[in-house]
């Protein structure tokens, strides 16, 4: 996925934390065990990736302070 601005990653973060909530209400209601619980752990570890690949590109082109 592209991002063109801090904004639209911003957003894209929130959108995936969303997600992610939502596939782990889903995975307290399934057994541990089942191949759907496997299946939407995969999903929330794609997902979550995803945000930490944003959060690290937001957090290197921030500009550095200097007091």
């Amino acid at each position: 996925m592209r991002i063109n601005n801090c904004f639209e990653a911003a957003m894209k973060m929130v959108e995936l934390n969303k997600e992610i909530m939502q596939i782990n209400d889903q995975m307290r209601k399934i057994e541990e065990s089942s191949i759907q619980y496997n299946v939407l752990k995969n999903n929330v570890d794609q997902k979550y990736s995803e945000f930490l690949s944003i959060k690290h590109t937001l957090q290197n082109i921030k500009m550095p302070i200097v007091i």
